[in-house]
């Protein structure tokens, strides 16, 4: 193994004839091919010698290729050297004068058009994979321009590395089809096929347009993985209540009288305890943001169950939380409820915004900011959010304090 070395192609593997050239040019520096892989090639280093490839398009679904013309191709002189996945096979001349494979260019485009139409296979499938992709888009776009710091928020990685890969996928295989295609025409009406050497700027450029290409593939194995986990990592509320503090029905109903209405968690093993979850969400544009979900009865009443439901946003750039506070605002409270004019109150750092809504079926939402903390609340119960504008004043000291 110590004579064989990877290499990647500096261009395209389907760019048939530019891959000759490159193999001859490999071939003239000792490195001659033995396989033909998926992204690099292994070359075997011998003596430097000018040698002459060609590549075969396959003309099977399979990819195979038939033993007698294998044998015709070995009798003219041309060995066969690999495979490249079911599309073509590359054979080797040592001889520059040897006979070339096929000296009737309309033979030869018609083997072009079979490779052509494998890749106008994979264009089509690709087409109507991103037709579904573009419908989604198109969904998700409108949420995206009502709420855009929402949506960079609650969008999930991987789903935007399929469609970045999808799409630089779909127009690279379109760009190959146009230039088979091309290429196919100009062997039928007899136009000379000229190939520019691969090296020096052109070279460098192809390796840069193939190392971006590789990013991308990785970034959908990346996207596959994550796609495997959860987007927020979620917890009972009680064990999350150990390690920090949080909102809960407890406290927002004064269930627990003075004992309860403190902010310090408590173990208990009293029927009706809280059944709720947080979930801790990780993304570039906030320091820290989870979401508390939490639905109980007070088991000490026939009152009705409440529910409640609480996100946090600690943004990692000032500059947006402005923006986040007034999307927040249209999409849980102006946009679905019945809002009232945005009051200032007063904490223990200071003054802080608040606006509140009501829904006809008694739902009630409130956003709150204080500097580049936003937090919304939305509650449905016996009590009335705009009488707690304190405790909620309390929740984002205990946030602010929480990052220290």
């Amino acid at each position: 193994m110590n004579n064989e070395r990877y290499k990647y192609p500096p261009v395209d593997a389907l760019d048939i004839k530019e891959i000759e050239v490159w193999l001859e040019e490999m071939a003239g520096r000792g490195l001659f091919l033995k396989e033909a892989g998926p992204y690099a090639w292994l070359f075997a280093e011998e003596e430097p010698k000018t040698v002459r490839y060609r590549i075969e398009p396959a003309a099977g679904k399979k990819g195979k290729l038939d033993a007698d013309r294998q044998a015709d191709y070995e009798a003219m002189g041309w060995h066969y050297v690999a495979k490249y996945n079911t599309y073509y096979h590359i054979f080797m001349a040592d001889h520059p004068e040897t006979e070339e494979l096929h000296t009737d260019r309309i033979v030869e485009s018609f083997s072009l058009k079979m490779l052509e139409k494998k890749i106008r296979k994979d264009l089509v499938f690709l087409a109507v994979l991103w037709a579904f992709i573009a419908v989604d888009s198109f969904f998700s776009s409108t949420h995206f321009l009502r709420y855009p710091v929402l949506s960079f928020i609650e969008l999930r990685p991987a789903v935007i590395l399929y469609r970045l890969f999808m799409a630089a996928w779909f127009f690279k295989t379109l760009f190959l089809v146009l230039k088979v295609h091309k290429l196919r025409k100009m062997l039928a009406e007899g136009i000379p096929v000229k190939v520019k050497k691969v090296s020096g700027k052109r070279i460098r450029k192809k390796r840069i347009g193939h190392t971006l290409e590789r990013i991308g593939i990785g970034f959908l194995i990346a996207g596959l993985v994550l796609s495997f986990f959860p987007e927020r990592m979620g917890e009972p509320l009680e064990q999350a209540m150990k390690a920090g503090r949080f909102l809960t029905l407890e406290l927002l109903e004064e269930r627990g009288g003075e004992e309860g209405a403190g902010w310090a968690a408590k173990e208990t093993e009293e029927e009706g305890e809280s059944g709720g979850t947080v979930w801790q969400r990780f993304n570039i544009l906030t320091a820290g943001n989870y979401e508390l979900y939490e639905r109980d009865a007070d088991k000490k009443t026939d009152a009705p169950a409440s529910s409640l439901h609480v996100q946090y946003f600690r943004m990692r750039f000032p500059c947006l939380t402005g923006a986040l506070f007034s999307e927040v605002q249209r999409k849980y409270i102006s946009g679905t409820l019945t809002a009232g004019d945005p009051l200032t109150a007063e904490n223990a750092l200071g003054a802080f915004t608040i606006v509140y809504g009501i829904g006809e079926d008694g739902t009630q939402a409130a956003a709150a900011r204080q500097e580049d903390d936003v937090i919304l609340i939305e509650y449905s119960g016996p009590e009335m959010l705009k009488e707690k504008t304190e405790l909620i004043g309390e929740l984002l000291v205990s946030e602010r304090r929480r990052r220290y």
